[in-house]
């Protein structure tokens, strides 16, 4: 199991730094980590639909009425970085139509919805190594100018950082039920 410090230093290395022992430490590596984690984090979190962030709920807690375009506001979970699916299945999705602003779920679908969504993940014990890899592009590439000023080497890191996310992106999608990703309905249940 991956640690933050174990993943901070995979990025580090990836520059050709130093590794760090903890985010304290009295080094520019820690400094720049420790400045950059969090958002790199949440960044990377949101670029997926990584089965180990992903949490089901079902929203009830009404927020004010939308001024406009919808019936219904519902608050979003304060962990929620991306919402992935409104409604149980693809059928139920179609009429969860809305909107997410400003932390709400806007629609015209009275509650409770079901919601699937990205959920912020701080404990790296949970992370997956396809994550654990673009994490660690992710936060080389950012600290990359301000820890070694070379940019032809963040071109290049963020050419790691997108081949390691798409292979991400296609795990997860083998680990995925293909029956849930297909549409049913009447029609298509006649033929089964």
């Amino acid at each position: 199991m991956a640690t933050t410090i174990d993943l901070l230093n995979r990025g580090l290395l990836k520059l050709g730094c130093d590794r760090i022992e903890s985010l304290g430490d009295d080094l520019e590596e820690a400094r720049a980590a420790a400045a950059i984690w969090p958002t790199v984090r949440d960044f990377v979190l949101s670029a997926a639909a990584w089965r180990f962030a992903m949490h089901r709920t079902t929203l009830a807690t009404l927020g004010p009425t939308p001024a406009f375009g919808y019936l219904h506001a519902l608050q979003l979970p304060s962990d929620c970085l991306r919402l992935y699916q409104a409604g149980e299945d693809l059928v139920a999705m179609r009429l969860y139509r809305g909107a997410v602003e400003g932390g709400y779920l806007l629609t015209n679908q009275a509650a409770p919805v079901p919601v699937r969504y990205v959920r912020r993940v701080e404990d790296a014990s949970r992370y997956h190594p396809d994550f654990v890899e673009a994490a660690a592009c992710r936060l080389a590439a950012e600290a990359c100018e301000r820890l070694t000023g070379n940019r032809g080497l963040l071109e290049l890191l963020d050419q790691q950082f997108r081949l390691a996310l798409e292979h991400g992106r296609a795990h997860d999608a083998i680990e995925s039920d293909p029956l849930a990703l297909a549409e049913t309905g009447p029609w298509v249940e006649s033929r089964l």
